[in-house]
């Protein structure tokens, strides 16, 4: 299996950058969290407050409902506020979650229940002497309650689950056998499907921020078009064609990406968990994965026309460089407003499925409250971070210098369409193009995999 590609946050880079990190990363937001990251070590991905995407840092707070995904040779160690600690060991998908009381997300009410859910892989959970948290360990097939100042070696394949307890007490149910542990094999993690869709989803959410800072190093003064002539466009425009920073509509389509992979991953998750001999987390499970159902769905429309959008932008940039190029600077001043208006009708639909994308994630990790009126927060802080990552308008200016040098280094020149035929004035005509990526119908529930077993000729992990 490949390396993970460890995220660098170089600092300096830009204050713009720092202020959009500080909004979208809950890890500057001033929360408080359940437990910290005590040590690491190896690749690791992490998913905080909802988002994939953040750097695992040694002292960074761990929230409710936070999964962390290692590698072959990656260690991860939480400590909770209450003192007791967890190991999560290579080739390990877990999710961190801490259920707080009735009263709904804010409560003021002590939490009172943990749990620790491994898709795969293996944990070491040291309950504190003095925890008043009931904490469960918990697999998609099985599910463990583990007393007090006690240390307990947790783990799955996916399917079948094994623990090693250090003190009796508690209650084991579903498809477990105590005894040995053996930690997931590199092969397992290859074919666990929350493994490989959490790893799908970070990646494409860290391809997402690479392009956002890209972008944001990018950004020119605005008026820099306006104050080049028609018989100067060219050359600058083939000067600078090699360059190939994704434009903002392109970024869009990145995190709109993003979005559908998430949801996938969640998705996953609740069904994996269907079928675990404990009502309270099927049920958990139930409606984790309808409202993930529905967000997938919004993901799904929402991609579609980031990607329309995209085309609708390049048609617009070439049909202004067909004609007399005496015109193309006329023609590109007038279309700024358009292109401004659609990355932001895309920003718009992209906050709304981020603040869904967010609820549902809610739900899975099993915080209560009113969805309604958590969605409604999510989309207005979701608006708040897209607009720091893409800028207003996506920054026109550059946004229509890109889209030229793009066009250039494709061959296309400014007295042809797109077919290399020569066209101007009112006979220009604009072909109507369809999305291949476009889905229409409602998800389809990915099948649960099949259960792993191991090789006949030697135990299980040897």
């Amino acid at each position: 299996m490949d390396k993970f590609h460890k995220p660098v946050f170089r600092a300096g880079i830009m204050i713009a950058m720092t202020a959009m990190l500080f909004i979208a990363n809950p890890v500057f937001a001033g929360l408080e969290g359940v437990a910290t990251l005590y040590s690491l070590s190896g690749d690791i991905f992490m998913k905080s407050d909802g988002l994939w995407g953040v750097e695992a840092q040694k002292g960074l707070p761990v929230y409710h409902g936070d999964k962390f995904t290692t590698a072959g040779d990656s260690f991860v160690r939480i400590r909770f506020h209450d003192g007791s600690f967890l190991d999560i060991l290579p080739n390990t998908n877990v999710r961190v979650a801490e259920i707080i009381g009735d009263e709904g997300l804010g409560s003021q009410k002590e939490l009172k229940k943990r749990e620790i859910r491994v898709f795969v892989g293996k944990v070491v959970y040291k309950s504190s002497p003095v925890s008043l948290i009931s904490t469960k360990l918990i697999a998609p097939r099985a599910v463990a309650t583990i007393p007090v100042n006690s240390k307990t070696r947790f783990g799955t394949d996916g399917t079948l689950a094994f623990i090693n307890r250090d003190r009796r007490g508690g209650d084991m149910r579903g498809d477990i056998t105590e005894g040995n542990v053996p930690e997931a094999l590199t092969r397992q993690a290859e074919t666990n499907e929350n493994y490989q869709s959490s790893v799908a989803a970070a990646k494409i959410r860290q391809a997402y921020l690479d392009a956002v800072k890209s972008l944001l190093t990018r950004r020119r003064d605005s008026g820099v078009l306006l104050a080049l002539n028609s018989s100067s466009l060219l050359p600058l425009i083939l000067a600078q064609s090699q360059d190939e920073k994704k434009t903002a509509d392109q970024v869009l389509v990145l995190g709109a990406q993003y979005s559908v992979a998430n949801n996938e991953n969640m998705l996953i998750e609740n069904q994996s968990l269907k079928g675990n001999p404990d009502p309270e987390v099927r049920e958990r499970a139930k409606k984790g994965e309808s409202s993930t159902l529905r967000s997938l769905t919004n993901a799904q429309n929402g991609l579609k026309t980031a990607v329309q959008t995209g085309k609708d932008i390049d048609n617009a940039v070439r049909k202004a460089m067909t004609g007399d190029p005496g015109a193309i600077q006329e023609a590109i001043k007038s279309l700024k407003p358009v292109l401004s208006g659609m990355i932001e009708k895309q920003k718009g639909v992209q906050a709304i499925g981020r603040g869904k994308e967010k609820v549902s994630d809610y739900v899975t990790a099993g915080l209560v409250g009113d969805p309604k009126k958590v969605e409604e927060e999510e989309i207005g802080k979701a608006a708040e971070e897209i607009k720091s990552e893409i800028g207003n308008g996506g920054n026109t200016d550059q946004l229509v210098q890109q889209k030229l040098e793009q066009n250039t280094a494709d061959g296309f020149k400014p007295d042809q369409n797109e077919s290399g035929e020569s066209e101007s004035g009112d006979n220009a005509s604009e072909k109507e193009e369809t999305d291949p990526t476009a889905v229409d119908k409602e998800p389809v529930i990915p099948p649960e995999p099949e259960p792993w077993k191991p090789p006949e000729d030697k135990p299980y992990g040897q």
